[in-house]
């Protein structure tokens, strides 16, 4: 099992949206973790910033 978090300063949640293949301006992370991980948990903490945390099980 591989456990990730990662922390940022935003309270935004994340969505999909989708992906820009010409611009540049990203589009991919959040399909990739969600068909990658077991797991994704999405932590809002205070007073201010996010935590998530993917969990990939060995397949």
């Amino acid at each position: 099992m591989l456990k990730v978090a990662v922390t940022d300063a935003s309270t935004e949640v994340p969505g999909a949206r989708a992906p820009d293949t010409v611009g540049g301006t990203g589009g991919f992370g959040w399909h990739l973790i969600n068909s990658l991980a077991d797991q994704v948990q999405i932590r809002i903490d205070q007073p201010g910033g996010k935590t998530i945390t993917a969990v990939l099980a060995p397949h």
